[in-house]
């Protein structure tokens, strides 16, 4: 596992978001192995963080919050969103995703009507580089490639990604036993 991207120190709440969506713009360190894994951070306050749906792309250079392709779903123990107290974080499940080193990211998260913000975070990043983020009321867009009409971006602090992660499934070993062919990738196999 290797962290590609990650938050520089707490900076304060992000609050009275609810049912907003949000667009984050960061460039990894460096480009991605066969899957990633992101961290989110509820407010550090009373209230914690509802996401219905939460997703990851390649960004497409137009300075929108658009992505090259549909977004590809962060689910959290299987399910889609996460529920979290305040100052907790939910770390997705690890998801079949890659990008060139260079390529641009936008963490995606559809916060809950019932939920508040997220954590602010100052910059610099401390690994990666930290980028900019757009969101808009009342819509969803976790699997939406392109979108308009988004406020920002805001560029003044990290919001909301916490950590993102990545790592290899491992080289894949072909063979056959008793006629029968297979192929076996084992996890955390380096080449």
């Amino acid at each position: 596992m290797t962290v590609v991207f990650q938050a520089g120190a707490f900076g304060g709440n992000d609050t009275g978001n609810g049912g907003q969506t949000n667009r984050y713009l960061f460039t990894p360190s460096t480009g991605g192995l066969d899957q990633v894994r992101v961290t989110f951070t509820a407010p550090n306050a009373t209230f914690g963080m509802q996401t219905d749906h939460c997703s990851i792309g390649i960004d497409d250079g137009s300075n929108t919050g658009s992505v090259t392709a549909t977004p590809i779903e962060l689910k959290f123990g299987g399910v889609s969103g996460f529920n979290i107290a305040a100052g907790a974080t939910a770390v997705s499940d690890w998801t079949n995703f890659t990008w060139t080193a260079g390529q641009l990211l936008i963490a995606i998260w559809d916060m809950n009507a019932a939920s508040q913000g997220w954590s602010d975070f100052s910059k610099p990043a401390t690994t990666g580089t930290a980028g900019q983020l757009w969101f808009k009321g009342s819509t969803a867009s976790w699997n939406v490639q392109t979108v308009s009409g988004y406020g920002g971006p805001a560029t003044g602090l990290i919001y909301g990604v916490t950590t993102v992660e990545i790592q290899s499934l491992g080289p894949t070993v072909d063979g056959s036993v008793g006629g029968q062919i297979f192929r076996m990738r084992q996890p955390g196999w380096r080449w």
